[in-house]
């Protein structure tokens, strides 16, 4: 039988705290009144280029971190913006979503992101990603 260490539990704990963020945040978006399709997120913010993708694995896990800048479109400050992707494998299964958030965005300024995915070895390899959300309020 297999002990339990000490960065087992870290990793576990880590990776619960990310899901319970994600949850809260994506409830606060669900509940808010702005839309997730492209047509009106793009009026607010749009993301600027393409992003950068870093992936790497360790102890039976892969992080992928995806990094952009996302320009506020408006004169007004923003009091919160988020991004998410969808992250699929090569056979466009999807494995998850890469999140991040800000609490601020000054009128006509910019967010550099980086929205992260860890995900098990054994669900599958991050292959691909998709935008599904960028809101800002």
């Amino acid at each position: 039988m297999k002990s339990i260490t000490k960065t087992s539990i870290m990793k576990i704990i880590i990776l619960l705290v990310i899901l319970i963020s994600v949850l809260l945040v994506c409830t606060a978006c669900s509940n808010s009144n702005t839309s997730n399709n492209n047509s009106s997120y793009s009026e607010k913010l749009s993301l600027i280029g393409d992003p950068t993708i870093e992936i790497s694995q360790s102890a039976g896990f892969y992080t992928l971190y995806i990094r952009g800048t996302v320009k506020n479109n408006t004169n007004q400050s923003l009091s919160y913006a988020s991004i998410q992707f969808s992250i699929t494998d090569n056979n466009n299964v999807n494995l998850g979503t890469a999140f991040d958030f800000i609490g601020y965005i000054n009128a006509n300024g910019t967010w550099s992101f980086e929205a992260m995915y860890m995900g098990s070895v054994s669900i599958g390899t991050p292959a691909h990603y998709k935008l599904i959300s960028l809101t800002g309020w």
